[in-house]
């Protein structure tokens, strides 16, 4: 399964820096946060007005892929999508 990432955390709204203005350090060690990233459906959700959560597992790396973490998140489910199959 794979996680939009954009749509699960709309990161490009409010007080986000440029990233002209981040020193290189952190963008080489910060999570990389973008596009569609693999992850695990647990659970599904409903909600009092019918919409329907994804509990989420989604696996982050750092910008240069040396580190990574395990997040737990809920994501809307338009934000969650089938893997193609192989």
């Amino acid at each position: 399964m794979k996680v939009d990432i954009g749509r699960a955390l709309p990161l490009g709204r409010g007080g986000a820096s440029r990233a002209d203005h981040v020193s290189m350090r952190v963008k080489t060690s910060a999570l990389y946060m973008s596009g569609y990233l693999d992850g695990i459906l647990k659970f599904w959700a409903r909600m009092h007005d019918g919409q329907w959560l994804a509990g989420v597992t989604v696996y982050v790396t750092d910008a240069g892929g040396t580190n990574s973490v395990e997040i737990d998140m809920l994501v809307t489910a338009d934000a969650i999508t089938e893997a193609p199959a192989i």
